[in-house]
């Protein structure tokens, strides 16, 4: 489906834009998207991947409210992460 393409379409421009930047900040927003986008597709494991990688690379940077919201997300299920 189209939407889907998009998505898939979107998570690989981020990516590419986290490897290729010297920016942290620039990289960790796109690593967020990466995780937005999955998580907008349902797809619960990519994301928490994509955020995770976020966490391990730059644990102390301030644009992790992302990670705090999926966190959020997940526990409403009665996940655990």
């Amino acid at each position: 489906d189209h939407a889907a393409g998009q998505q898939v379409g979107a998570c690989q421009a981020f990516e590419r834009a986290a490897a290729s930047s010297e920016e942290e900040t620039l990289k960790v927003r796109a690593l967020c998207r990466v995780g937005d986008t999955y998580l907008e597709k349902n797809d619960l494991e990519k994301s928490l991947e994509s955020y995770d990688k976020v966490l391990k690379e730059y644990p102390k940077h301030h644009y992790i409210e992302s990670y705090e919201k999926f966190a959020n997300f997940v526990e409403s299920f009665g996940l655990d992460l």
